[in-house]
C-alpha cells in the first residue's frame, strides 16, 4: 500500500549544513506539520486497522483510501511550504492564497475522513465495536471535519467568494 512504510516526497531541511551555514531552502515550520502529521496517521491508522482486522481485502477500496491520503499529504506539504516560505521571508502571504491554504488544508482533512470512510464501512459490524482503532480514527477525523477552520463547506465558501472577487464571509483569513 502507498500509504503503509513510505516516505514522504517531501524534501526534508536541515537547520543548517555541516559547516553550519544556513540551507538554501526555507526551513519547515514543524506546526502545521504536525497538524497534517495528526491527520495524516488518523487516517493511515484505521488504513491500518482494517487490514489488519482479517476482514478480506478489498483491493479497490484499499487503493481508493490510500490516494485519498496521498492527495491530501501532497496538499498539506505545499501548504506548509508555502507558509514556510511567507515566513522565511517575513512577510504575510498573499489574501488569496491565504484563503486557498484554508481551502486546501479543509479538503486535505476530507480527503483523509472519506479515505476512513471507505475502510470503515468495509469493515462491516466490526468497525462499530468499542476497541475498533478504525472506529477511533473515523471518530476522531469526524470531530476534526467539524471544526470551524476546517470545515469544507465553510472553506470552499470562502475561497469562492475571494476567487470571484466577493468580499470575504469572514474576519478570519
Amino acid at each position: 500500500m502507498a500509504a503503509m512504510g513510505r516516505k514522504s516526497n517531501a524534501k526534508s531541511h536541515a537547520s543548517s549544513t555541516p559547516t553550519g551555514t544556513p540551507p538554501s531552502e526555507p526551513k519547515r515550520s514543524s506546526t502545521p506539520l504536525i497538524a497534517a502529521g495528526i491527520v495524516l496517521v488518523l487516517a493511515i491508522v484505521g488504513l491500518v486497522a482494517y487490514t489488519r482486522s482479517g476482514q478480506p481485502e478489498p483491493t479497490g477500496q484499499v487503493a481508493q483510501a490510500a490516494t485519498r491520503i496521498d492527495v491530501a499529504e501532497a496538499l498539506l506539504y505545499r501548504c506548509a511550504d508555502e507558509i514556510a516560505e511567507a515566513a522565511a521571508r517575513g512577510e504575510m502571504m498573499e489574501f488569496t492564497k491565504r484563503a486557498r491554504v484554508r481551502a486546501d488544508c479543509a479538503w486535505a482533512v476530507r480527503q483523509c475522513l472519506e479515505a476512513v470512510e471507505i475502510m470503515y464501512l468495509a469493515s462491516g459490524g466490526s468497525g462499530i465495536a468499542e476497541g475498533s482503532l478504525l472506529g477511533r480514527a473515523w471518530r476522531d477525523l469526524h470531530a476534526i471535519n467539524m471544526h470551524g477552520l476546517l470545515n469544507l463547506e465553510t472553506n470552499m465558501e470562502l475561497y469562492g467568494r475571494i476567487v470571484l472577487g466577493l468580499k470575504p464571509n469572514t474576519p478570519l483569513i
